[in-house]
Formats: structure tokens, C-alpha cells, sequence
């Protein structure tokens, strides 16, 4: 499954990706993206992450995390991918 996502590794797909794994995150956190105005995020410029047209700085994607309330590495968990507990095989 990882191999799908590397080979789709262009800046626009990568913008796309993070922008699906954004609202995933902001759905199960019963969000709306104009709740994130409140969090110190401009609606349109999280629409826009959204849609994958935004190229995020570290600072802004850690702005999005914390708007979130989640680490910046959950925002780049792929989907369908589980973290793995503990060191154990």
C-alpha cells in the first residue's frame, strides 16, 4: 500500500493527500472547516488546504495540528495504515 503512495509522491499529489487526511481529521472531530477560524486558521486558506492547493510551510502544518488538536505525524498517517503498539512482532 505504501508503494501506491510513493509513486504519486509529486508536490500536487502530496497536497492532495494531506488535504483528504486534513478533513478526515476534522470530520471525526465533528468540525466544520469555519470551527477552525476560531482556532486561528482564515476559513478559505483551510478550504483551500483542503483541496490540495495550498503548498503548507512546517510552521502552518504545525498551526493545523494544533488547530486540530493532534500531533503533526497524525497528519501524515496513510490511511488505511495502523500504528503499530509497542516493539512486540
Amino acid at each position: 500500500m505504501i508503494r501506491r503512495y510513493v509513486k504519486q509522491m509529486t508536490e500536487e499529489n502530496l497536497a492532495r493527500i494531506l488535504g483528504r487526511r486534513l478533513r478526515q481529521l476534522r470530520l471525526e472531530k465533528g468540525l466544520r472547516q469555519m470551527d477552525l477560524q476560531h482556532r486561528g486558521i482564515s476559513y478559505k486558506y483551510y478550504q483551500r488546504i483542503e483541496e490540495g492547493k495550498v503548498n503548507l510551510t512546517l510552521r502552518s502544518i504545525e498551526k493545523v495540528a494544533a488547530a486540530l488538536e493532534v500531533n503533526v505525524l497524525d497528519l501524515f498517517q496513510i490511511p488505511g495504515e495502523r500504528k503499530k503498539k509497542g516493539g512486540g512482532t
